[in-house]
């Protein structure tokens, strides 16, 4: 597929009571998100990202909302975790709280790369994977 059409047709995600299973079970995520991973050929994102969610418990903490960026490099690309700036007093000062470099060859096609917001739902045993977007969140 290509990146205009993936671009085009990650919008009309907007939200969803179907959930899918990563390749860690207590990992989920939704419908867009499946999308992108289906379309983008990007299920090691996901992995990725589920990886990251098990080994880091600052990264379960439930109520708290985490902005994962991807994006490209001229060698790879650059996967980075934080807050968005949400737990900071000025509102824009982020915490960061994972940085994954990856030299070598992706096929992820969007040159922009992907914001992917993750959240905990309120019974705390559940991480989602919830919003995949290529705009800046509002």
């Amino acid at each position: 597929m290509e990146a205009t059409e993936i671009r085009d047709r990650l919008r009309n995600f907007t939200g969803d009571l179907d959930r899918f299973r990563s390749i860690n079970p207590n990992v989920i995520y939704t419908p867009g998100v499946a999308f992108l991973a289906q379309s983008a050929e990007c299920y090691w994102l996901i992995n990725e990202i589920a990886i990251r969610i098990q080994n880091n418990v600052q990264l379960r903490v439930e109520g708290e909302l985490y902005h994962w960026e991807l994006r490209l490099t001229d060698n790879g690309f650059s996967l980075v975790c934080h807050d968005g700036g949400a737990n900071s007093e000025d509102g824009e000062t982020k915490t960061e709280y994972h940085r994954f470099d990856y030299d070598g060859y992706t096929s992820f096609p969007l040159e922009e790369g992907i914001d992917i917001w993750q959240g905990y739902n309120e019974l705390g045993d559940s991480p989602s994977i919830c919003r995949a977007n290529t705009d800046s969140p509002a």
